[in-house]
């Protein structure tokens, strides 16, 4: 009996001495994939659904956010945490200030934490509207006018490994995808489709964001 005790005794400390070496060695998970879906809507607007496979455990909560960029407003942000609704909350920078993300400055973010979970792979899905701006300087780039459309990718680098595959798509009501115009310091993709635009990235720590702008 004193030596089972003994073993279950030592089992468990090894347990927790390998739970909190490892909490000690990668506070952060690693992104497995990001998969992003644009969906224009009858009134110009854009549906957003980001779905991001998580890869490692959390051992304590964990803050994110999702910023908020000058161009455009967010509206109905939801976020859900494997199948379960997380709280969201819309943190406005303060007044003539920015908050820095990877060097580039955003109007707001929303934050919310993650749960302690002993998941291998765990999946977050963020969701939310946007009216793309009609008319900004940046159109200026191409020479005409046009609605400027950006996904942040940059935040992506803050893991704690490369993601290791991106998936993004842009879905239009009318076919007018030839008509898109890449920015130079946008990634790059390509028309599957007149009514779809898609790239697909693997195995990068972001250094910069997908920026269009439809004519």
């Amino acid at each position: 009996m004193h030596s089972k005790n003994l073993i279950n005794h030592v089992t468990k400390f090894s347990f927790l001495v390998f739970l909190l070496f490892n909490c000690s060695i990668n506070l952060l998970p690693s992104m497995n994939s990001e998969s992003i879906l644009l969906s224009e809507l009858q009134n110009g607007d854009f549906s957003v659904t980001v779905k991001y496979i998580l890869k490692g455990r959390i051992f304590k909560p964990l803050e994110i956010s999702f910023p908020e960029p000058f161009e455009y407003t967010l509206t109905n942000f939801r976020r859900n945490w494997n199948q379960e609704n997380l709280e969201v909350i819309k943190i406005m920078a303060p007044k003539d200030q920015s908050f820095y993300i990877q060097n580039q400055p955003y109007f707001a973010k929303h934050k919310s934490t993650l749960p302690i979970t002993i998941n291998e792979y765990s999946t977050l899905i963020d969701s939310y509207i946007f009216s793309p701006k009609k008319y900004t300087p940046l159109s200026k780039e191409f020479g005409s006018k046009g609605r400027y459309i950006e996904y942040i990718l940059v935040t992506g680098a803050l893991w704690s490994d490369k993601i290791e595959k991106i998936y993004f798509n842009l879905e239009l009501i009318n076919p007018n995808c030839s008509k898109i115009q890449i920015m130079s310091d946008s990634y790059f993709g390509s028309c599957d489709t007149e009514w779809r635009w898609s790239t697909q990235l693997f195995n990068i720590k972001p250094n910069k964001n997908i920026r269009l702008i439809i004519k």
